[in-house]
């Protein structure tokens, strides 16, 4: 009962950091802007992993103004059992607005899949979050924590990666992406949940199957 109550309070991870999006005006410079965001589960310790994948402010979300405050790091990693410690963590560590509105990606761990009704809590509180929207593309990946150490060490541009395996193919083999719109539709209508492409590390390279 207790752990359901966890759950339910959590809601989700990106929805208890969307808390810090409430409606008010702030410049786009004093804006933090996740490219990508990553959500796991851990069981035993009955917390959410949640890792956030810094855009740059110029060339990811179209600014042409930017202050030498934005941006400090690019991978941040949370975590917390309920909403209220996720946001505890962020705000004592940056002091810009999160602005959820840019995101390219979003990446499952493979223990929140795992967990059935966790998992469909999740994506109960993502789908509420209007500012997320539906059109990001979903990926899973058996160790949320060396992705984020990979992307780290190689400052790759994750979102433009994961989204430019799509974008980028012109022949016949290109195939449609999978978005949070096809696991919301998949969900509310009981049906299988398509396919998520999965992201590995292989010899430190971010590989994609599936796409």
């Amino acid at each position: 009962m207790e752990k359901d109550k966890r759950k339910l309070l959590f809601g989700m991870a990106v929805l208890g950091l969307a808390l810090l999006t409430s409606c008010q005006v702030v410049e786009p410079e004093k804006r933090a802007y996740p490219q990508v965001i990553g959500i796991d589960w851990q069981e035993e310790e009955e917390n959410y992993i949640v890792w956030l994948h810094m855009a740059s402010l110029t060339e990811d979300t179209g600014q042409s103004k930017q202050s030498g405050e934005t941006q400090p790091g690019k991978e941040l990693y949370f975590t917390g059992s309920d909403a209220q410690e996720i946001r505890a963590a962020y705000e004592a560590t940056r002091e810009q607005y999160l602005d959820i509105g840019h995101v390219k990606a979003v990446v499952f761990g493979a223990s929140l899949q795992e967990n059935g009704e966790t998992f469909k809590k999740v994506l109960n509180g993502m789908e509420a979050e209007s500012s997320l929207g539906n059109s990001p593309c979903i990926f899973t990946t058996e160790s949320l924590g060396e992705l984020a150490e990979t992307v780290e060490e190689q400052e790759l541009s994750l979102g433009d990666f994961l989204t430019g395996l799509y974008e980028n193919r012109t022949d016949v083999s290109a195939q449609s992406p999978v978005k949070l719109a096809d696991l919301y539709r998949a969900f509310h209508k009981n049906m299988v949940l398509p396919e998520i492409p999965a992201i590995e590390i292989d010899k430190s390279i971010v590989k994609v199957s599936g796409t």
